[in-house]
Protein backbone atom coordinates (compact mmCIF):
# COMPACT_ATOMS: atom_id res chain seq x y z
CA UNK A 1 0.00 0.00 0.00
CA UNK A 2 3.03 2.28 1.02
CA UNK A 3 4.94 1.36 -2.34
CA UNK A 4 1.61 2.57 -4.55
CA UNK A 5 1.40 5.70 -2.53
CA UNK A 6 5.06 6.70 -3.43
CA UNK A 7 4.32 5.85 -7.32
CA UNK A 8 1.37 7.44 -6.79
CA UNK A 9 3.35 10.04 -5.72
CA UNK A 10 6.39 10.39 -8.09
CA UNK A 11 3.89 10.20 -11.19
CA UNK A 12 1.77 13.37 -9.57
CA UNK A 13 5.25 15.25 -9.45
CA UNK A 14 6.03 14.25 -12.87
CA UNK A 15 2.79 15.14 -14.27
CA UNK A 16 2.15 18.26 -12.29
CA UNK A 17 6.01 19.58 -12.80
CA UNK A 18 6.39 19.06 -16.55
CA UNK A 19 7.75 22.42 -16.66
CA UNK A 20 9.75 22.21 -14.05
CA UNK A 21 13.91 22.04 -13.99
CA UNK A 22 14.74 20.18 -11.01
CA UNK A 23 18.18 19.58 -9.59
CA UNK A 24 18.78 16.54 -6.84
CA UNK A 25 21.95 14.79 -5.29
CA UNK A 26 22.65 11.20 -4.64
CA UNK A 27 22.54 10.47 -1.11
CA UNK A 28 25.49 10.64 0.56
CA UNK A 29 26.39 8.96 4.21
CA UNK A 30 26.68 11.76 6.66
CA UNK A 31 27.93 9.22 9.84
CA UNK A 32 26.85 5.81 10.44
CA UNK A 33 23.53 5.40 9.37
CA UNK A 34 22.64 8.87 9.41
CA UNK A 35 22.20 9.95 5.38
CA UNK A 36 21.41 13.68 3.46
CA UNK A 37 19.99 14.21 0.32
CA UNK A 38 19.01 18.04 -1.18
CA UNK A 39 16.41 18.61 -4.41
CA UNK A 40 15.99 22.44 -5.96
CA UNK A 41 12.86 22.62 -8.20
CA UNK A 42 12.79 25.75 -10.26
CA UNK A 43 9.07 26.12 -11.89
CA UNK A 44 6.42 28.44 -12.84
CA UNK A 45 3.65 27.70 -10.23
CA UNK A 46 5.49 29.57 -7.43
CA UNK A 47 6.04 26.19 -5.00
CA UNK A 48 9.05 25.58 -5.59
CA UNK A 49 9.67 24.49 -2.15
CA UNK A 50 6.96 22.25 -1.79
CA UNK A 51 8.44 20.43 -5.11
CA UNK A 52 11.46 20.06 -4.04
CA UNK A 53 10.83 19.11 -0.54
CA UNK A 54 8.65 16.26 -2.15
CA UNK A 55 11.43 14.79 -3.85
CA UNK A 56 14.26 14.97 -1.71
CA UNK A 57 11.56 12.61 0.55
CA UNK A 58 10.84 10.76 -2.43
CA UNK A 59 14.80 9.86 -3.09
CA UNK A 60 15.00 9.31 0.80
CA UNK A 61 12.03 7.01 0.71
CA UNK A 62 13.17 5.38 -2.19
CA UNK A 63 16.99 4.54 -1.01
CA UNK A 64 15.48 3.49 2.49
CA UNK A 65 12.98 1.15 0.52
CA UNK A 66 16.27 -0.27 -1.26
CA UNK A 67 17.36 -1.47 2.37
CA UNK A 68 14.24 -2.85 2.77
CA UNK A 69 13.34 0.05 5.60
CA UNK A 70 11.46 3.47 5.85
CA UNK A 71 12.78 6.85 6.05
CA UNK A 72 12.67 8.58 8.86
CA UNK A 73 13.85 12.29 8.28
CA UNK A 74 15.29 13.91 11.34
CA UNK A 75 16.28 17.66 9.92
CA UNK A 76 15.14 19.79 7.10
CA UNK A 77 16.40 22.93 5.49
CA UNK A 78 14.65 25.66 3.52
CA UNK A 79 16.55 27.72 1.24
CA UNK A 80 16.75 27.95 -2.39
CA UNK A 81 16.50 24.09 -2.17
CA UNK A 82 15.35 21.55 0.12
CA UNK A 83 18.32 19.77 2.03
CA UNK A 84 17.10 16.68 3.96
CA UNK A 85 19.10 14.45 6.79
CA UNK A 86 17.34 10.76 7.63
CA UNK A 87 18.11 7.80 8.73
CA UNK A 88 16.93 4.47 7.35
CA UNK A 89 14.54 2.32 9.83
CA UNK A 90 13.13 -1.21 10.41
CA UNK A 91 9.52 -0.69 9.56
CA UNK A 92 8.73 -1.55 13.55
CA UNK A 93 11.28 1.08 15.00
CA UNK A 94 9.46 2.79 17.68
CA UNK A 95 11.48 5.75 16.27
CA UNK A 96 8.78 5.63 13.36
CA UNK A 97 5.32 5.18 15.03
CA UNK A 98 6.44 8.12 17.41
CA UNK A 99 6.95 10.54 14.28
CA UNK A 100 3.40 9.61 12.61
CA UNK A 101 1.40 10.13 16.15
CA UNK A 102 3.10 13.52 15.93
Amino acid sequence: MLRIFYLLTLCWLLTACASTCIETKEVVELEPCIYTVYAHANNHFGNQWNTSRDIAISKANAFCERKGKRALVTHMKKTYRTDITFRCLSGDDPALQKSVKN
